[in-house]
């Protein structure tokens, strides 16, 4: 039995891609496909690789125009299952997507697709996409299976049409525990070892509501005068407004108390780096502010680095409040309702040991193993 999974993939600069080479190793490091043949059909900027372990095909252009280059590939590679990694600014949620999965379909071909972000009607129509619940409802139709990573996401599809039998919920993996070297980055920034040191990590965009930590800042910082900021990632897709945001968050920052502990690096931080920093970290910040679900790739590594975190209480980070504790989930607009939070965990030890705690189970049960085997027991009903 062949399958393939069709994906953006590395080194292109995306989380999907990252996800889906996570997944395609995990597969078969955990023997979860049992001898079937995989291939990654990527995205064109891919790098072609032949392993004794998967295969990867450059194929198609992000966007539009991508389903007759992924059709011909597929006729070439004839695959039994094709699982698709799916994100609204990867295949849109389009006619041509659904004449994609129909094209399958006549072909006989079982399909599957993971859903890393769900709208509802009225966050699609706010992030441009005005028809959400038919483009679900259609999906549901041409699909055998559709994989979201929490029960927010199932809820919204079966509340879209699509069958709750074919919805499945795998949680977002988490990597294996961090073991980085706190000193390199401390050392880069000028950060003294015992000052405590806040993160926020990954893509830079209007969305990830990053001003709220810099408004926070002069709050927190009467109660832990020596706190630093640290906030490094690059702008996301590069696109006007993400780097308009980037420049107010620029100004924004020189206008604080002490901006000299307030450190933004506009970065994209290579792989073998991203230990350090959440090894360097005291704590986690993810201030999202987003209407719909999606798990957090960069939540996920908070959990593999057991580091102490304080989120948004939106859907996004709903599984990991729930395994750990709701002290940690504020308002996202409350720049002082964050700033207490903060100290509140920073100065209560059980309370962070409590969290720790949470983080260790939760990364066990969204082990790389685990998230594997239940994909697993996905295919193996559908092959």
């Amino acid at each position: 039995m062949k399958v393939a999974l069709i994906s953006t993939f590395p080194p292109r600069q995306c989380g999907i891609g990252n996800y889906c080479q996570q997944l395609a190793k995990s597969l078969t490091d955990f023997n979860c496909l049992k001898g079937e043949e995989l291939s990654i059909i990527a995205s064109h900027d891919a790098l072609s690789l032949q392993s004794d372990k998967f295969s990867v095909h450059p194929t198609f252009q992000v966007g539009k125009n991508f389903k007759e280059s992924i059709l011909t590939k597929i006729d070439k590679i004839k695959p039994d299952l094709i699982h698709i990694q799916h994100a609204p600014d990867l295949f849109g949620l389009s006619r041509e997507l659904l004449s994609l999965l129909e094209e399958l379909d006549k072909r006989q071909i079982k399909r599957l697709i993971t859903m890393h972000t769900v709208f509802t009607p009225f966050s699609g129509l706010l992030e441009g996409y005005p028809r959400v619940s038919y483009y679900h409802s259609k999906m549901g139709q041409h699909l055998d299976k559709i994989i979201v990573h929490q029960k927010s996401c199932a809820q919204i599809l079966v509340s879209d049409g699509v069958p709750i039998e074919k919805i499945e919920v795998i949680p977002h993996w988490t990597g294996n525990k961090m073991a980085g070297d706190s000193t390199r980055v401390r050392k880069k920034y000028s950060i003294p070892a015992d000052a405590p040191l806040l993160l926020f990590f990954g893509f830079i965009r209007i969305q990830k509501n990053i001003g709220i930590l810099l408004k926070a800042m002069p709050h927190l910082l009467k109660e832990i005068p020596d706190a630093h900021l640290l906030i490094v990632g690059s702008i996301h897709d590069s696109v006007w407004y993400n780097r308009f945001y980037l420049q107010y968050l620029q100004r924004l920052r020189k206008s604080r108390l002490k901006p000299k502990q307030i450190i933004l690096e506009n970065r994209f931080v290579a792989s073998q780096e991203v230990d350090d920093y959440y090894a360097a970290a005291d704590m986690v910040l993810l201030p999202h502010r987003q209407g719909y679900g999606s798990a957090s790739g960069v939540a996920h590594q908070a959990v593999a680095a057991a580091k102490p975190f304080v989120c948004s209480n939106i859907k996004k980070f709903e599984d990991i409040i729930e395994n750990t504790s709701a002290k940690t989930a504020v308002p996202p607009r409350d720049a002082r309702a964050w700033a207490r939070s903060i100290t509140m965990i920073l100065k209560d030890a059980d309370l962070k040991k409590e969290i720790i705690a949470g983080l260790t189970r939760y990364r066990e049960q969204s082990s790389l193993g685990c998230v594997a085997r239940a994909h697993q027991k996905v295919y193996n009903p559908v092959l």
